[in-house]
């Protein structure tokens, strides 16, 4: 709501009203597939980043960045880099996709005999 009523509309709207749009329907997607864990997780290691961003975003428009802020959205820039590298470079590809991978057999067990059958070239 906030993206499209309060929100400045800056270069990169319509990207932003189509990835909230996309997101939504993932969300939507994994509940109705009753992967309810899984979607959990895909969204928590792609969120918890984000807590970062948004302060890095908020101290950047207040303009508190100096010195007398002790470098608030520096720290803020440092610690979603690393947030960021963890949790989408780590947690989710050695992780989380296990995870998923492994409860997969046993709630589509006939898409699963699909995906063994693709050849695989990677």
């Amino acid at each position: 709501f906030t993206h499209v009523a309060v929100d400045d509309r800056r270069k990169d709207y319509f990207v932003m009203y189509i990835h909230h749009i996309v997101t939504l329907s993932l969300i939507a997607l994994s509940f109705t597939s009753e992967s309810h864990r899984v979607g959990f997780l895909v969204m928590f290691v792609h969120d918890i980043s984000d807590i970062f961003i948004d302060t890095m975003k908020m101290c950047n428009y207040l303009g508190v960045g100096d010195a007398k802020a002790y470098y608030i959205t520096e720290i803020s820039y440092v610690a979603t880099l690393v947030s960021w590298a963890y949790f989408r470079l780590y947690e989710f590809p050695f992780r989380v996709i296990p995870a998923a991978s492994a409860s997969l057999p046993t709630q589509c067990p006939g898409m699963w005999k699909e995906i063994e059958a693709m050849p695989l070239f990677f």
